[in-house]
């Protein structure tokens, strides 16, 4: 009885905390997609362009930040302090 009485308020704390994601992953799409550009590099503070590129070839910010569900999963992976599914989840995505 009392694991049921339990669940609503369980509940509204997840849906909060899908919600403030949700928000902070809004917001990193429209900071961090373009990171990197089309070709991938960055200048540092000397002017030399740094090659900011993935394993897959894309930029950092397209491959982590690119459009929502891709800002989900990596504020997911931040969050928990997952990096098992770095090399089998951001290709199918």
């Amino acid at each position: 009885k009392s694991l049921a009485q339990a669940v609503p308020g369980v509940l509204n704390a997840f849906i909060i905390l899908v919600l403030v994601m949700c928000i902070y992953g809004i917001l990193a799409v429209e900071f961090w997609s373009t990171y990197g550009g089309s070709t991938g590099e960055v200048p540092n503070e000397r002017g030399e362009l740094v090659d900011i590129t993935t394993p897959e070839g894309l930029p950092f910010g397209y491959e982590y930040f690119g459009n929502f569900p891709k800002s989900m999963f990596t504020m997911f992976q931040v969050l928990t302090g997952d990096s098992w599914s770095e090399s089998v989840a951001p290709p199918t995505i």
